[in-house]
């Protein structure tokens, strides 16, 4: 029979092969000769050691994710990495974990889009470097001078400058050092950092000073929520909220709206002649192209509204794309708007796209 990962697992630590013998956690010589070099078990246990930190901070995942370990509800209950693939792409979430009688859950069980909340937080995080009086605020301690103030708001601002460059394990680190904790509550996201590590993540490690556990903490705050759009759960961010950033699914529905457009005037400027010739061009079958380019009948104020992110929580790409009317007042009653007294137009594609297919 083959070995199960467990068992091998068992094998490779246990120390009755360097002749000692393990009885109620304690090891004790043995009456038999060890058949493994100790030179080559301890190097064996290094090897498993660092297998289990690469799982614990999540490095040998294909696509690590960022906030492993650090993701809550307000309830305590944390929220682990998953995923789900389509094809070659894979889609990655936080999935609270289900109740148990020591953690009971009163909320339904969900799951956040992996991108949508790395980002915000992330983008939190460098609103706030951005800022110098609520950065001095939170990371000034009472021995400092002007100087090592100057010292901090110029070295954040270099952070700020160089963070496009980062790579992705720099990255992690960063955010593995700083970022003790993000709850996710009803109706805001909170964000808990270690002052003394962001000090000396901004210093170059030459800050030496110390802090009680309840003064090293820093906490940033998101107004933000978790709304169901179509059959997904999203993070939905406050219009007001100076750290809102275009979600996954927000970028999508303007990816849409701009290739309908493109689509569009290839149509109309005679490059591409039919539906057909542009699913050739993209690759996609003429049904997709059919149901995206509706998407460019979509009335001017109403795009407007999507590009500024305004649009009402529950749209989504399908039902964007859905039957939908061409005209502008109906389209306005649809998605909840008021209609307008001007009458509506109707583009010259209507034709063409009702045509018989040849």
């Amino acid at each position: 029979m083959p070995y199960s990962r467990g068992a091998l697992y068992e094998l490779l630590k246990n120390r009755l092969y360097l002749g000692e013998i393990t009885y109620r956690g304690e090891v004790y010589p043995g009456q038999h000769e060890p058949i493994v070099e100790r030179s080559l078990w301890e190097r064996v246990q290094q090897h498993l050691a660092r297998g289990r930190t690469a799982r614990r901070d999540g490095t040998r995942a294909r696509v690590p994710s960022l906030l492993l370990g650090r993701v809550y509800n307000d309830s305590g209950a944390r929220y682990t990495p998953t995923h789900s693939s389509k094809g070659a792409k894979r889609y990655r979430y936080y999935m609270l974990q289900a109740g148990s009688a020591q953690q009971p859950i009163s909320g339904p069980v969900e799951r956040i889009s992996a991108l949508d909340l790395e980002a915000v937080v992330l983008q939190r995080l460098l609103a706030w470097l951005s800022e110098p009086l609520p950065l001095l605020d939170a990371l000034s301690h009472p021995g400092d001078d002007t100087l090592l103030a100057q010292t901090l708001l110029a070295a954040a601002r270099a952070r700020c400058r160089a963070w496009p460059t980062l790579t992705g394990p720099q990255v992690r680190e960063f955010v593995r050092v700083v970022v003790l904790k993000v709850t996710i509550g009803p109706g805001n996201i909170a964000i808990a950092l270690s002052k003394s590590a962001m000090r000396a993540w901004l210093l170059e490690g030459a800050d030496n000073t110390s802090y009680e556990p309840e003064d090293d903490l820093i906490e940033l705050s998101i107004e933000a929520s978790l709304q169901r759009r179509g059959r997904a759960v999203r993070l939905v961010i406050s219009r007001e909220a100076q750290s809102a950033v275009p979600s996954q699914h927000e970028a999508a529905l303007v990816h849409a709206l701009a290739q309908a457009h493109q689509w569009l005037e290839q149509l109309l400027s005679g490059e591409l002649s039919s539906l057909r010739m542009i699913a050739g061009a993209v690759g996609k079958s003429e049904r997709y192209v059919s149901k995206r380019i509706r998407a460019a009948f979509l009335a001017p104020d109403l795009v407007e509204v999507l590009l500024e992110r305004r649009g009402p929580p529950e749209l989504t790409l399908a039902e964007l794309t859905k039957d939908l009317p061409y005209d502008w007042n109906e389209q306005r009653r649809l998605f909840g708007f008021a209609p307008r007294c001007e009458r509506a137009r109707i583009f010259v594609l209507r034709e063409r796209l009702n045509a018989p297919r040849r």
